[in-house]
């Protein structure tokens, strides 16, 4: 989970890593979920997207986000930079830059 951007709903950036290491990555699951945190109420959710980790290819991606019922979220991107590190066993890190609402 990211921290919270304050005051940012449009053009949030993140500005953080997540490292993680994966024995199967023909298995696993990475899901983008981007919510909008409200501190009266229940959060919002705004959309999402998960991929399978071995598609998780080197450089910088678009990720468009979802609805709930699967419809593209339009003009809704995260711009993330992947990068892949062979060890024992394989070291992904993933850096949310801006997201384009």
């Amino acid at each position: 989970r990211t921290r919270t951007i304050q005051d940012n709903g449009f053009n949030p950036v993140w500005n953080q890593t997540f490292d993680f290491r994966c024995l199967f990555p023909n298995l696993a699951v990475l899901r983008f979920k981007v919510m909008d945190e409200d501190k009266l109420s229940a959060d919002d959710f705004i959309g999402q997207f998960s991929l399978p980790v071995s598609c998780l290819a080197p450089g910088y991606r678009h990720v468009h986000l979802l609805l709930p019922s699967g419809e593209k979220l339009e003009q809704a991107t995260l711009f993330i930079h992947v990068t892949v590190e062979q060890e024992d066993n394989v070291i992904y890190k993933v850096y949310p830059w801006p997201a384009s609402l």
